[in-house]
């Protein structure tokens, strides 16, 4: 089984096993991502989202990036993964047109801030959920994509449950069930391109 397979991979992948360039691409990735958050912030979408969220009441415990708003850790996805993807600005897999760090940055932050880390740590779950995430891709594209879905919510779920996985601590058969649970959330319509509800994509797969 796919899962099971997965799985086993993330807890046991260590930074010293990360190539020096896929070290230095993973900084530059979260990094570039991150500016594309704080230019988010203003976007309609992002805007939308921060509204609902405020209106139905959060919890105060996770700081939005460029924002002074305190969410509780889902609604701090949420926001954050519609704020990075609002202008397409993040960095892209081209062989899966997926943009990826969209989706497992707001996990990054989120955790980041609800636990201790340190940065080899996180290098170390972004690149877990990053290689999750464009396996799953390649396999199911270019079918997938064509056929009218969206690889960067669909695909991104599972990356970023890798790297929630990851920094949680959690055990192989742990992460196998959430995988599982991941698989319900994978969602995202292409239809949704050049609309504001195509930046909640990534928010909600971050989110989930």
């Amino acid at each position: 089984m796919i899962t099971e397979t997965l799985a086993a991979w993330v807890p046991a992948l260590a930074f010293e096993a990360l190539p020096p360039v896929a070290r230095s691409r993973a900084k530059l990735a979260v990094f570039d991502c991150c500016g594309t958050a704080v230019a988010g912030v203003h976007h309609a979408a992002a805007h939308q989202v921060r509204q609902l969220i405020v209106e139905m009441g959060s919890t105060p415990a996770v700081r939005i990036i460029g924002d002074n708003l305190l969410l509780n850790p889902l609604d701090a996805a949420w926001l954050t993964g519609t704020m990075t993807d609002a202008y397409l600005y993040s960095d892209t897999h081209f062989p899966s047109n997926a943009h990826l760090t969209s989706v497992l940055l707001p996990v990054l932050l989120v955790l980041g801030e609800l636990r201790e880390m340190t940065g080899a740590e996180a290098l170390t779950a972004y690149a877990a959920g990053f290689e999750v995430a464009t396996r799953l891709a390649e396999g199911i594209n270019p079918e997938h994509y064509r056929h009218g879905w969206h690889t960067t919510s669909v695909a991104g779920v599972m990356g970023a449950t890798a790297t929630a996985g990851r920094l949680l601590g959690l055990s192989p058969e742990q992460l196998q069930q959430a995988f599982g649970i991941a698989t319900s959330e994978a969602a995202g319509s292409r239809s949704n391109f050049g609309t504001d509800t195509m930046p909640m994509h990534s928010g909600r797969a971050a989110r989930s």
